[in-house]
């Protein structure tokens, strides 16, 4: 075999060149895809992990309101020391003492064996709940019929509280579907905690279904009271309406209140427009309405219309607003998210910033508030906002504590950190630099 030629070199060369640096790109692909396979499986091994805690979490605990593991330095438990005590409280002595049992001395000392002597006697008051037994009362109802038309009659005592006679002749009484009221209505507590209570306290036992219809004619009975305290309110000289969001049934409905100077009337109704407005005020109301602005009010024709609130003025870059809108939830793909829109008003021209958000967390918040002084050019000296989760974390009484301290630097920045106040209007914060960047009227 003969010798190659020179020419062919140059050409072999370059592409042994080529060879190598494909083998040296594929080896780099390689150790690149190994590393997406290690960083995935460890990124599986984690989401298994994390479903399979969900999933026990999902079971039924002994301890339901359990969050993990407990924290490795928590805090001291008890009542705080000294001046964040706070006021100190005691129960006063009754006024009327039922018995007055002695509390002897021992013959001896029981440590030590010696003599006792008398020094003074002290008083202890123990206030104690007497075993309850439910009192029963039989009724004779008398049952007859009329000679002239045929129709059945019976007898009512004043102290029925059902006309039920055969299997439903067993009821209860009226103290005792008040209390049953009280704890169902007032305090919240489900039909089947109720009757555990009057069960265990009251010796008493009532099924659910039983003290259902027990409050429903409850509910029928008290009802002229009801509609007494409707004509009270429509013929008061000033009323205060309003009316808030409210879930019966897992449905959204209103509650409205009526406020006067003596009393309050509530009402759950479909809506929140005229015309749940004037089924407690009457279409003819000419007293004081003390309103926010919602426009049903308006059809009031006849009322004298008179704002809620006292109307603050404020200058050009003092102050905003900022709030959260409850949009209800939209369907994205297959799965249902809660919209909510994130405003800030400037309180001067009322201008307006509205950015939309699938939580009402405290990143999106401080995300919103970066990006409405981005859009408005400039900051404000305070933002006002209502007593909002995002924000305050603790009050105590009128005081409102200083919200988000540590969050505001790491989420917001330095544009943020300009803002000055969050929540807490006409207070200086330290670090916040001096006067914000005027904003446009």
């Amino acid at each position: 075999m003969g010798r190659p030629s020179q020419g062919h070199l140059p050409t072999s060369c370059a592409t042994c060149e080529q060879v190598e640096q494909e083998n040296r790109r594929l080896r780099r692909e390689v150790e690149r895809l190994a590393q997406d396979k290690q960083r995935l499986q460890e990124k599986l091994a984690r989401l298994e992990a994390a479903l399979e805690a969900s999933r026990r979490a999902g079971k039924r605990q002994a301890a339901p309101f359990s969050k993990g593991e407990p924290q490795s330095h928590p805090r001291r438990p008890g009542r705080r020391p000294e001046a964040a005590h706070g006021p100190s409280a005691f129960r006063p002595p009754p006024q009327r003492v039922d018995e007055i049992p002695d509390a002897s001395l021992p013959e001896c000392c029981p440590h030590c064996g010696g003599t006792v002597e008398h020094d003074k006697v002290a008083q202890q008051f123990q206030a104690e709940v007497l075993p309850v037994m439910p009192r029963v009362t039989q009724f004779q109802v008398h049952v007859g019929h009329c000679q002239q038309c045929g129709r059945r009659l019976q007898g009512r005592h004043p102290r029925q509280t059902s006309n039920a006679l055969g299997a439903a002749a067993s009821q209860l009484g009226p103290r005792a579907l008040a209390v049953a009221a009280d704890l169902h209505t007032g305090l919240g507590l489900p039909l089947a905690k109720v009757c555990r209570i009057f069960d265990r306290a009251f010796s008493l036992a009532i099924s659910r279904g039983g003290l259902c219809l027990g409050l429903q004619r409850l509910a029928r009975t008290t009802m002229p009271t009801y509609q007494g305290l409707i004509e009270q309110v429509r013929g008061s000289p000033v009323v205060c309406p309003d009316e808030t969001g409210w879930k019966l049934g897992g449905w959204l409905v209103w509650l409205w209140a009526f406020a006067t100077e003596t009393l309050t009337v509530y009402a759950i109704q479909p809506g929140r427009g005229f015309a749940q407005a004037a089924t407690i005020l009457g279409e003819d109301f000419a007293g004081i309405l003390v309103r926010d602005a919602w426009a049903p009010y308006r059809q009031f024709e006849q009322a004298e219309h008179t704002k809620a609130a006292w109307r603050i003025c404020c200058a050009v870059a003092t102050a905003a607003q900022v709030d959260w809108a409850d949009f209800g939830r939209v369907r994205i793909g297959r799965a249902e998210r809660r919209l909510s829109a994130f405003l800030m008003t400037l309180c001067y021209s009322r201008a307006l910033y509205v950015e939309f958000f699938f939580d009402q967390s405290l990143a999106n918040f401080l995300r919103g508030h970066v990006r409405a002084f981005e859009h408005f050019a400039g900051v404000v000296r305070q933002v006002a906002t209502d007593n909002l989760r995002s924000v305050v974390l603790e009050r105590r009484g009128d005081q409102c504590p200083d919200p988000l301290p540590s969050p505001l630097p790491r989420a917001g920045g330095a544009l943020l950190l300009r803002a000055a106040a969050l929540s807490c209007p006409a207070r200086q914060r330290e670090g916040t630099g001096g006067a914000p960047c005027a904003l446009p009227a």
